[in-house]
């Protein structure tokens, strides 16, 4: 069985974009156990701006503006073998309307993975364009490929509701991660309660908002000497920064920008807590890689996390995502601290992370379901 992983982008790991860093460990953990696997990626330019990587990786132009794809697709889907098995990763994408309707009808089987775009919550963003293109596009996308994988129960829950018929065709599997060593080092002063965070500076959709007003209530009212640091860029950085400005935390705040590899896991590491308080999601990767550093994290409902943390107590749950909601949880994260219960938080993650997340779990399950419909 060949299996093609077909992402818009080029599954680069050192880009911030989650749904690119999962495909390609997908990809990798899979050729790691012996699958013949390769990723196609649509992009704008077809420049090799990557590392090496253990999978082949054909690149093609991006059509969206022709409404086409590039007809070097229909060359490469024409060459592959009968038993070729293709992955879909992403919602709402013009070009996998045509390429699933081309690759159909070559007989081949799809798996489509939307990665959180059809949560409710995301559904409202602009809602009456989104509402038209599920009912036609993506309708006819979602009866056409052979089984549908979301990362998450309130997707899952989200297509099901909205497509009953469709029940059958889905399957609920993780995301992945692997336990990395944390990187310890020497603060000014270990009492300090630090939080972080790592991700796409969106405002509304990662709940930063909430997050700083929370943060702001927890410092004036319990702890003035407590850090947040925030990894990652997007388009509402200036907002956030502005707002950081306005709630007068510019020394508690700092902002790192978009960090990859150790310079990114030194950050975590050296944090109390993670904490997501996004309003919707697939599965979000930086909650993942916080846990495989053994960092505890708080997150909201919307994250699909919740019922993992809960139940292996492994960090926090934000019960109402609001900015009242996320000063609790930092309480109780400064109680956990300071009555010297943290290690016990650590070594849960890791648990949790061996238990549900690993990549070769991940994958085997995945493989499973391809071999299912082959």
């Amino acid at each position: 069985m060949k299996i093609i992983h077909l992402v818009l982008g080029k599954a680069n790991p050192e880009r911030m974009n989650g749904v690119n860093k999962v495909v390609y460990n997908l990809a990798k953990s899979q050729v790691y156990s012996g699958h013949n696997v390769t990723l196609w990626g649509i992009a704008n330019t077809e420049l090799v701006n990557y590392g090496k990587r253990p999978f082949k990786t054909v690149l093609f132009k991006n059509m969206r503006k022709q409404f086409s794809i590039d007809s070097k697709l229909d060359i490469e889907i024409a060459k592959l073998p009968a038993d070729s098995i293709f992955h879909i990763h992403g919602g709402f994408i013009i070009e996998f309307y045509f390429l699933i309707k081309k690759i159909k009808e070559r007989g081949y089987k799809v798996i489509f993975t939307p990665h959180g775009s059809y949560n409710k919550e995301a559904l409202k963003k602009n809602r009456l364009i989104k509402f038209f293109y599920l009912r036609t596009i993506e309708k006819f996308l979602l009866r056409k490929v052979d089984v549908i994988h979301s990362v998450g129960e309130s997707e899952q829950d989200s297509i099901i509701d909205i497509f009953p018929s469709l029940k059958d065709k889905c399957v609920l599997i993780p995301n992945g991660c692997e336990l990395k060593k944390k990187i310890n080092i020497i603060r000014s002063s270990n009492d300090i309660l630090s939080f972080s965070y790592c991700g796409r500076l969106r405002m509304y959709t990662k709940g930063l908002d909430i997050l700083i007003e929370g943060f702001s209530k927890y410092i004036q009212e319990y702890d003035s000497r407590t850090m947040l640091h925030i990894i990652g860029d997007g388009e509402d950085g200036d907002k956030l920064k502005s707002m950081v400005k306005e709630f007068n935390l510019t020394e508690n705040v700092i902002f790192h920008g978009s960090k990859f590899g150790i310079e990114k896991d030194r950050i975590i590491s050296n944090s109390d807590f993670f904490i997501h308080s996004s309003r919707y999601e697939g599965l979000p990767t930086g909650v993942l890689e916080a846990s495989s550093l053994n960092i505890p994290c708080i997150v909201s409902k919307p994250t699909n996390m919740a019922k993992y943390i809960r139940y292996y107590e492994s960090g926090l749950v934000i019960e109402e995502n609001t900015s009242e909601g996320i000063y609790a949880e930092m309480i109780k994260a400064s109680v956990i601290k300071y009555s010297n219960k943290l290690s016990n938080y650590s070594e849960n993650t890791s648990k949790m992370v061996n238990d549900k997340f690993r990549w070769s779990k991940v994958s085997k399950e995945l493989v499973r379901v391809y071999s299912s419909v082959a």
